[in-house]
C-alpha cells in the first residue's frame, strides 16, 4: 500500500522537486520509505507502506532493460501465480513483490495485463523509450487515482493534496459538483470539488502519448445479468466457494494482520472463513463509554470471537467529536457528509497500534441488500395501493407530526422520508430514498447566484445513467448496481482509503474481490431479500458459521447519535461555523433557510442532521482547501 503521484509534462523537462512535493503532501501513505524517476518530461513518485517483500520492494521499479517504469498503489492478490508464470516464459524478476509482477506482465500484453490482475490498485507505468504514460484503476475503484491536465501537462496522484501543488491548477470549486454533495454527501467520479481535477473512473486507464491528447479507457464493466436457471441452493454453495477463495487470497502479508469484528454478519463472516483456512486470526472492534452503549457493538463481537477463538482486542474510544471533525476535515481533500467517517477514522488509527493490515466487511450490503432502503422500496410498491385520499390527508400528516427522539434515532425521520417520496417513480424514488437533501430543499438553499451555476438534477442524472448501462438487471439488482458504482464507490470507499491512510493502515476488502462480485451479479435480487428479510441469501450462506443472535438481530452498523451531537456537543461549533456572518460572505446558501433548519432540529421538530452535518462538513473543509 503506497501513495503515488506522477507527471508528464508537454513543455519540457520535469522539475524533480515537483514530484518530489506532490510526494510530500502524502507521506501519511507511505512513511516507510519514497522512491523517484525523474528523466526528460516523465516523472514518478511514490511514498511506500510496505506490506509485502519488506526487503526488496521498493518503487519504482523497472522491467530488465529498463525501458519501463512503474509505481504502484494497492495489492494484488493472485502475484505469486502470475510471477509463476512470468518466470517460466522467460523473464527475470529481482524482487518477491507484486508490482515488479505488474510491470513485466504489462510488457507482455499491454493494457490487457489488467485483466489478468486480482487485486486492488493505482498505478503509473512509463515507457521511457517511446515518452509515453499509462495509468489505472483497479475494477471497483478500491483504490483512489485523480488526474488534472494543466497547459504545461499530465499530473496524477492517489489524492489531491498531490495535485493542489502542480503550478497552473486552478483551485476554483465545481458547483455542479457542490450540489451533488448536497445531494448525496459526496462527490461521484468522474468530477471532484475542484473544477480541474477529475476522477479517474472504476475499471477504466488513461493512455499519455507524446504530442496527442490524453484519451481513456475502460477495461471493465460490471456484469448484471442475473442466472434464474439455479437453485438457491447451489448459488449458496458456489458462493461459499468463491467467498472463501477471496478471503484467503486477501492473507497474503508479510506484515500483522487483523479484522475490523463490529458484530455484524460481514465481518462475522470474513472471521468464520479465516478459521476455515486455518488463520491464525486478531480480532479488533470499536466500543464507547456508557452514553454511547446504544450504539456499542462489542457484546455480538465477543459471540464470534469466542466462537473461533480469535486473539480479540476492545478499543474503547471516547469520542472528542470536535477535535475529530476538524482531523477529518483535513484528512479528507474534498468534502465528505458521511458521519461514519468518524468511527472509521477512530478505529483505524487505534488498531495502527496492533496490525498493519486489517480485513473489513465493506461490500457485504451492496452485493446482498443489506441496506434499510432496500426494503422501504418494496415496501413503498405496497403503500402506493392504498387510497391517495388516505396516505396524503391521514397517514402523511400523523407521520410529520412525530417528534424527533431525543437519542437521535433515525426510525421516525425514515418514516416521514417514506411518506412524502413513496408515491415516486422507481428511480426517483430510490434517489430520494438515498439523498440528504431533495432538489426543493437544494433550491432552497442555495443563493440565486449558487443556483444558476448548478445542476439540480445532475446527481439524479448520474443515477439513470448506472440504470441505463444496467438495464438486464432485475430491480433489486439494479439498485445495487447503482449503489456499488456511486455509494460505494465514492462515499464508503473513499472513508475506508482516508481514514486508513491518515494511520497509516492498509484496509482490504475481500467482499468487493471483482470475482465474488460478477458472481453476485448472477444471483437474482429476489433471492437476496426474501420477504421482509434483507441479506436473506448472505443469511442462510452462513447460517451454520454464525450464532442466531447475530444472524437474526437487526443491523444497527457503525452508528453515531450525530442528530444529538448537532443539538448539544457541536451547538457552538455549528452556530459559529454557520453564522448569519459567514453565511452572508460566503454567498453560497441562504440564511433565512439555514436559520430555520437550525431551529427545527434544535426544537426537535424535524431531524435535520443529515443537511446540517453536510454544512458544517463543508464549511471545515474550505477553512483548509478551498483557499
Amino acid at each position: 500500500m503506497c501513495g503515488i503521484a506522477v507527471g508528464i509534462s508537454k513543455t519540457g523537462p520535469m522539475d524533480p522537486s515537483l514530484i518530489r512535493l506532490m510526494c510530500d503532501q502524502i507521506v501519511h501513505r507511505g512513511p516507510d520509505s519514497a522512491g523517484y524517476h525523474i528523466a526528460g518530461g516523465m516523472g514518478l513518485g511514490m511514498r511506500r507502506l510496505s506490506i509485502i517483500d519488506l526487503n526488496t520492494g521498493d518503487q519504482p521499479i523497472f522491467n530488465e532493460d529498463r525501458s519501463l517504469a512503474i509505481v504502484f498503489n494497492g495489492e494484488i492478490y493472485n502475484y505469486r501465480e502470475l510471477r509463476a508464470g512470468l518466470i517460466s516464459r522467460g523473464h527475470t524478476l529481482l524482487t518477491h513483490s507484486d508490482t515488479e509482477v505488474v510491470i513485466h506482465l504489462y510488457e507482455e500484453l499491454g493494457p490487457k495485463a489488467l485483466s489478468e490482475l486480482n487485486g486492488m490498485f493505482g498505478l503509473a507505468i512509463a515507457d521511457l523509450k517511446r515518452g509515453s504514460l499509462f495509468i489505472a484503476r483497479d475494477r471497483l475503484g478500491i483504490k483512489p487515482l485523480y488526474y488534472t491536465e494543466t497547459a504545461n501537462g499530465l499530473y496524477a496522484a492517489s489524492e489531491i493534496k498531490s495535485l493542489l501543488v502542480v503550478p497552473g491548477l486552478d483551485r476554483t470549486q465545481d458547483r455542479v459538483a457542490l450540489d451533488q454533495y448536497f445531494s448525496l454527501l459526496y462527490v461521484p467520479e468522474p468530477r471532484s470539488i475542484f473544477r480541474d481535477v477529475k476522477k479517474l473512473p472504476p475499471g477504466c486507464y488513461i493512455v499519455q502519448e507524446p504530442g496527442l491528447p490524453a484519451r481513456i479507457e475502460r477495461y471493465w464493466t460490471l456484469p448484471s445479468r442475473a442466472n434464474t436457471s439455479r437453485s438457491r441452493p447451489e448459488l449458496i454453495e458456489e458462493f461459499r466457494s468463491r467467498f472463501d477463495a477471496a478471503v484467503a487470497c486477501h492473507l497474503i502479508s508479510d506484515v500483522p494482520l487483523g479484522v475490523f469484528l463490529s458484530g455484524g454478519i460481514d465481518s462475522g463472516a470474513l472471521v468464520a472463513s479465516m478459521a476455515r483456512a486455518g488463520a491464525s486470526t486478531q480480532t479488533l472492534s470499536l466500543g464507547f463509554p456508557d452514553e454511547y452503549r446504544d450504539f456499542d457493538e462489542r457484546r455480538y463481537a465477543r459471540l464470534v470471537a469466542d466462537r473461533y477463538g480469535t486473539q480479540h482486542q476492545e478499543i474503547i474510544v471516547e469520542p472528542n467529536i470536535r477535535d475529530t471533525i476538524h482531523e477529518l476535515a483535513q484528512v479528507f481533500d474534498e468534502p465528505i457528509g458521511d458521519s461514519g467517517a468518524v468511527p472509521n477514522f477512530l478505529i483505524c488509527r487505534a488498531a495502527r497500534r496492533s496490525v498493519k493490515v486489517a480485513l473489513s466487511g465493506l461490500g457485504g450490503d451492496e452485493l446482498s441488500a443489506g441496506y434499510q432502503r432496500y426494503l422501504g422500496m418494496l415496501l413503498a410498491e405496497r403503500y402506493r395501493k392504498f387510497p391517495a385520499w388516505l396516505r396524503e390527508r391521514v397517514v402523511r400528516p400523523l407521520v410529520n407530526a412525530l417528534p424527533e427522539p431525543k437519542k437521535g434515532a433515525l426510525g421516525v425521520d425514515r418514516g416521514k422520508r417514506f411518506v412524502r417520496d413513496a408515491a415516486l417513480p422507481w428511480l426517483e424514488r430510490y434517489f430520494a430514498f438515498s439523498s440528504a437533501a431533495d432538489r426543493g430543499q437544494r433550491e432552497l438553499l442555495y443563493t440565486p447566484d449558487l443556483r444558476s451555476e448548478v445542476e439540480l438534477d445532475s446527481a439524479l442524472e448520474l443515477m439513470r445513467g448506472i440504470a441505463a448501462a444496467h438495464v438486464d438487471a432485475d430491480p433489486i439488482n439494479g439498485l445495487l448496481c447503482i449503489d456499488l458504482l456511486s455509494y460505494t464507490l465514492d462515499d464508503l470507499l473513499v472513508v475506508a482509503d482516508r481514514t486508513s491512510m491518515a494511520a497509516s493502515l492498509e484496509v482490504r476488502v475481500p467482499f468487493l474481490d471483482h470475482t465474488l462480485v460478477e458472481f453476485m451479479a448472477t444471483v437474482p435480487g429476489m433471492m437476496k431479500i426474501s420477504g421482509m428479510e434483507k441479506k436473506s441469501f448472505l443469511r442462510d450462506a452462513f447460517r451454520r458459521d454464525l450464532p442466531a443472535e447475530i444472524l437474526d438481530r437487526k443491523k444497527s452498523g457503525f452508528s453515531l447519535p450525530v442528530a444529538r451531537w448537532l443539538r448539544e456537543d457541536l451547538r457552538p461549533l455549528l452556530e459559529d461555523t454557520l453564522s448569519e456572518a459567514r453565511l452572508k460572505r460566503d454567498g453560497l446558501f441562504d440564511v433565512s433557510v439555514v436559520n430555520q433548519w437550525k431551529r427545527e432540529h434544535f426544537e426537535r421538530s424535524r431531524n435535520r442532521s443529515s443537511i446540517l452535518w453536510a454544512l458544517l462538513m463543508y464549511h471545515l473543509w474550505a477553512d483548509h482547501y478551498a483557499h
